[in-house]
């Protein structure tokens, strides 16, 4: 079926041409200004500006909840991105998810503001909750996407209540805010990850906004977005700490030794899917069969007592006496920068070779 492949013009013309050759896409949608910068042989380039407004035929295909929705690349263990498959029936359990949720549920009058990138899987979060729901979804102007002063004001304006964004973002709004004495009485929900999150650095923004709650949630991309949320507390901000929090309505995760034996304390989480669960497992990694079937295995669930699909995350975790979740560190090579981007060290390094020679010896802490 059809692929959605979202990625951003400013990423290095190597990893669009990585990416349009490794997906075998076949058609590239892009605009005039960035058409004459993607050359790439064997691609049909549509320019965007040239249909606008022009009626097109469309074709009735058949929809499945097992189809690919999107492909989103990440990093990869083996020095090049990979492309995650996620499937129309991942959207949707996530939104089914939030909107069990007594916190996150999407109410009928909210406005959601769209401020991650696209190729950030995350982004989706606003954008599918928002038209899903049939509510409203605000973009930001290309030309205004790094002015936060502007940011804010568009959010104050439209009266936005909920958005999902990385923690430099909710720093540059409290900051104008601060700077500004802007309230955004109407800001409900602030939803975070991706990264450990230092609570304290938010507190001015909680205080001046007493309707605000900020949500620290979890969930790799093969788990469609995140899977758990905890809704940062005065202790909190007291102990500038917080757990990843307990798990979504529907959706489940299990914590295994090296064994795959199912235990509590300070091992990695695999999230998984049964029967009756959300289905927010992804399909698996595009072209890389044996990569898939290592880290998308089926195990047998000795407290559920049925076998249950499951994602091998690499994250380890604990379980506090709260019954919540604590997120120790991780047992590969990865490590999250630039606001949450997951980014493997040996991937750094190819890199690195690929630029100075083979025969060098590099080391990356």
């Amino acid at each position: 079926g059809n692929r959605y492949i979202p990625i951003l013009p400013e990423e290095s013309i190597d990893r669009v041409k990585y990416i349009i050759k490794d997906s075998k896409s076949k058609i590239l949608i892009t605009n005039t200004k960035y058409i004459n910068i993607i050359k790439v042989n064997d691609i049909e380039i549509i320019n965007i500006d040239d249909v606008k407004g022009k009626n097109a035929e469309i074709n009735q295909i058949e929809i499945l909840p097992s189809d690919i929705s999107y492909i989103i690349y990440t990093s990869g263990t083996t020095g090049k991105p990979k492309g995650v498959m996620m499937k129309n029936e991942n959207i949707i359990s996530l939104i089914n998810s939030m909107n069990m949720d007594k916190d996150l549920k999407y109410l009928k009058d909210d406005v959601a503001v769209s401020l991650l990138k696209h190729s950030f899987d995350a982004s989706a979060i606003d954008i599918y909750s928002s038209l899903l729901n049939g509510g409203t979804l605000v973009l930001i102007p290309k030309e205004d996407e790094f002015n936060a002063k502007k940011v804010v004001e568009t959010i104050s304006k439209n009266n936005v209540t909920r958005l999902f964004t990385v923690h430099k973002w909710i720093e540059q709004i409290q900051n104008i805010c601060i700077e500004n004495n802007i309230k955004l009485d109407k800001l409900r929900i602030v939803g975070t990850g991706a990264e450990v999150l230092n609570p304290k650095k938010f507190e001015k923004l909680l205080l001046n906004n007493p309707n605000l709650s900020i949500y620290n949630t979890y969930g790799p991309t093969e788990a469609t977005m995140f899977m758990t949320k905890h809704k940062v507390t005065v202790e909190d901000i007291q102990k500038d700490y917080s757990t990843i929090g307990k798990l979504m309505p529907t959706t489940r995760a299990i914590i295994l030794d090296k064994d795959n034996k199912i235990i509590a304390l300070g091992n990695p989480i695999h999230n998984s899917q049964e029967k009756n669960s959300a289905k927010n497992i992804a399909k698996g990694y595009l072209h890389q069969d044996k990569l898939s079937k290592e880290k998308f295995i089926t195990l047998y669930n000795e407290i559920s007592g049925s076998e249950c699909k499951c994602y091998k995350t690499g994250d380890i975790v604990k379980l506090n006496r709260n019954l919540e979740l604590e997120f120790i560190g991780r047992k590969d090579d990865f490590v999250k920068v630039a606001g949450g981007y997951l980014v493997s060290l040996n991937e750094v390094e190819q890199r690195i070779k690929e630029l100075l020679g083979e025969n060098i010896e590099v080391s990356v802490m």
